[in-house]
């Protein structure tokens, strides 16, 4: 570039002079010889219109514009006018679940407490005591991570908008520390042997020296596991050592020798002719015990023996078609079966509720009995009781004459009201798609049904293996909670039917309260409670499983079309 010489313009324009031309700083003299310049020089007409432009665009910049503000944020926000009838609800659910805490769960925990098998809660005590697998205490953490995930969400849509925001990059920075906080350990080596229809034998005189898994037709364990022994087979033969834990999933399960640990056993047939040095958790068809276990012992079966020769070193907890006693339990007995015969000793509290009960010649209670059932029990003179036996014989017809019964009634109303209203609220679409979903009543019940049959058998055929216990676990929790859940949606649906399909929340919420209060009503009443109940539990299945296929079909033709 160059400057003007006496009066005019050499080959091209300065730029600064093209700034002050543009600023309205340049003399009109000055002006004029550029302007005259710029009509025959292409160069400086293409920079003149350039820096024109740019200052038109910073000067647009600079200035504020003058825009309406929203009608949105001149309104009151909704904090500001919160209804009553939530105030009510809330308040209502709050005093539902802590009555119904302290009316059922707490006097469970307490009398599991007696029983000697009281822990930190009753989840604690049946699944993640350290018995059934080390790697439920990070499952532990990862449902206690899901539980504050899901009081983060319930506070961040009470929250006003403009605090999201801030709350919403705070909980990803504490949910990033505490995952690092809470992440599992290196998991410790094993030893894998997959023989698939073999037969594993672990010989006489053979030590592995850290844990041992198996998966095959037969697992004979003869020799020493300086470990925990996990083991899938039809059947499993433990004559040896194990210092740990024993996990196993068979047909036949035998023990002969001596587990320093815990076992938890899913078979057909569990056998303990050895020594258990821990608590033995059992699901088997058959339970056996002629050994000794060092601890407690619980068992979910048809059948569950403690011979003469057997012995438990702490409490038994038995959920049993048929439970029979004739060795030593040194502490509490708790028993809920159709037939019991005891005629061993007791050293603690006997808490039984069965149809049928025998005290036999040989029974000795030191604590308490107890007996809660239908008919009288059979004592034998020669029974043993520290103090009389503490009869309730039940009368389906007695529970209407007590006000707790209905009280018990008020409770679960609320419970599932609270339930249904944070499903609501969290979930509306989803919601709603359930609740549709019941207009066609056949085929709903007919989903209902293959689902209430097919899902509980899947599950335990995917527990089978070790790698589908997870699953299988997993997929009995969600069945439970949609059984559960089905009251709310057939009572959405139900409170539909009478009030109309009006929109809007609080529309929605009062269907879903006058449909839970019309079903507790069916549910009081003898007989047809029953069929109520079935109904009630199909349907709400169905129709949440008609929901979710509809779904995922809807989002396959969609990732089609795409």
């Amino acid at each position: 570039m160059s400057s003007p010489i006496d009066g005019q313009f050499d080959s091209h324009v300065d730029e600064m002079i093209c700034l002050s031309y543009v600023d309205g700083q340049l003399e009109a003299e000055r002006a004029r010889e550029l302007m005259d310049h710029t009509r025959g020089c292409a160069q400086c007409r293409q920079l003149l219109a350039a820096l024109q432009r740019e200052t038109i665009l910073l000067h647009d910049s600079l200035v504020e514009a003058e825009e309406p503000v929203p009608a949105r944020l001149l309104a009151p926000s909704p904090s500001e006018n919160i209804s009553w009838g939530w105030i009510a609800a809330t308040g209502v659910a709050a005093a539902g679940l802590y009555g119904l805490w302290g009316a059922v769960a707490q006097p469970w925990l307490d009398q599991f407490r007696q029983v000697g098998l009281g822990e930190g809660n009753l989840l604690t005590m049946l699944f993640f005591g350290g018995v059934f697998w080390k790697g439920w205490s990070d499952m532990l953490r990862l449902m206690e991570i899901f539980s504050l995930v899901i009081i983060a969400v319930l506070l961040i849509r009470l929250l006003p908008r403009n605090l999201r925001r801030v709350v919403q990059f705070a909980l990803v920075l504490g949910g990033l520390l505490l995952v690092g906080l809470t992440s599992p350990e290196t998991a410790r080596a094993a030893e894998y042997h997959r023989v698939g229809g073999e037969t594993y034998t672990l010989p006489e005189g053979a030590v592995v020296h850290n844990d041992l898994v198996v998966s095959g037709l037969t697992a004979r364990i003869d020799g020493t596991v300086e470990g925990d022994l996990l083991v899938s087979a039809r059947t499993v033969t433990i004559s040896g050592h194990v210092t740990g834990d024993v996990i196993a999933w068979a047909q036949d399960v035998r023990i002969n020798g001596t587990v320093d640990g815990s076992c938890v056993c899913g078979a057909q047939t569990l056998q303990i002719n050895g020594q258990v040095g821990g608590n033995v958790r059992a699901f088997a068809q058959v339970l056996l015990v002629e050994g000794s276990v060092g601890k407690n012992l619980m068992a979910w079966s048809q059948v569950a023996e403690v011979s003469s020769k057997g012995r438990v070193g702490g409490s038994v907890m038995a959920f049993a078609g048929s439970f029979l006693a004739d060795g030593r339990i040194e502490h509490d007995l708790a028993v809920v079966s159709d037939k019991e015969e005891l005629n061993g000793f007791v050293g603690g509290n006997a808490n039984l509720a069965s149809g049928h009960l025998t005290l036999g010649p040989q029974a000795d209670i030191r604590g308490s009995a107890s007996y809660r059932g239908k008919f009288r029990p059979e004592v034998s003179p020669q029974a043993k009781l520290a103090s009389p036996l503490a009869l309730s014989l039940e009368n389906r017809w007695n529970k209407y004459a007590h006000p707790r019964y209905y009280w018990w009634h008020v409770l679960r109303l609320a419970a599932a009201f609270l339930f249904g209203l944070v499903f609501l609220l969290l979930a509306p679409e989803s919601f709603s798609r359930a609740v549709r979903a019941c207009d066609r009543i056949g085929a709903t019940i007919g989903f209902g049904a293959m689902a209430l049959i097919a899902t509980p058998i899947l599950a335990v055929m995917a527990c089978v293996t070790l790698v589908g216990i997870p699953v299988g676990i997993a997929s009995l929790v969600l069945y439970v909670a949609l059984l559960y859940s089905s009251q709310i949606f057939v009572g959405a649906w139900l409170g539909e039917k009478i009030l109309g399909s009006a929109a809007g929340q609080k529309a929605e919420i009062a269907r879903l309260a006058l449909g839970l209060v019309l079903l507790r009503l069916c549910f009081v009443i003898p007989v047809v409670s029953t069929v109520v109940v079935i109904l009630v539990t199909t349907m709400g299945l169905g129709a949440v499983t008609r929901a979710a296929y509809k779904q995922v079909g809807q989002a396959a033709r969609a990732n089609a079309i795409a």
